[in-house]
């Protein structure tokens, strides 16, 4: 992290689709087949207002775990939950889910570092691409 960007870069990546999205559930099919754990995601191009916006639900996310508070059953879920702004798990898949026509998303990965250890001080686990 220097000096000019006082927030670490959050792990994601814009991805765009060679064309309009026109079935949901066979990109997601896809990128669960080859996603290591449910802590990797597929979020809307629009649902990150900026980096602080990610990792704040991220850290929200970190405390809900560790609390057993999760509204979701999957870290996934809830963090689309969280950076939704929403306690409806329905609501969030509408407000920061991939839909029908889009041409663009985030492919995120979220970290499972303790809260306040080593911030922004990660690796990313490659070990299941192909």
């Amino acid at each position: 992290m220097d000096s000019e960007h006082p927030v670490p870069w959050f792990p994601a990546w814009g991805v765009r689709f060679p064309e309009p999205i026109s079935n949901v559930f066979s990109i997601v099919s896809i990128i669960n087949e080859f996603r290591p754990s449910n802590r990797w995601m597929l979020l809307a191009s629009e649902a990150a207002a900026s980096e602080m916006h990610l990792w704040t639900a991220w850290y929200a996310l970190r405390r809900n775990e560790i609390s057993g508070e999760m509204v979701a059953k999957t870290a996934d879920t809830e963090f689309l939950r969280l950076i939704s702004g929403t306690r409806q798990i329905n609501k969030a898949f509408e407000r920061s889910g991939i839909s029908v026509g889009d041409e663009k998303a985030w492919i995120v990965m979220l970290p499972d570092s303790e809260l306040g250890v080593g911030f922004g001080e990660f690796s990313i686990p490659f070990g299941h691409v192909q």
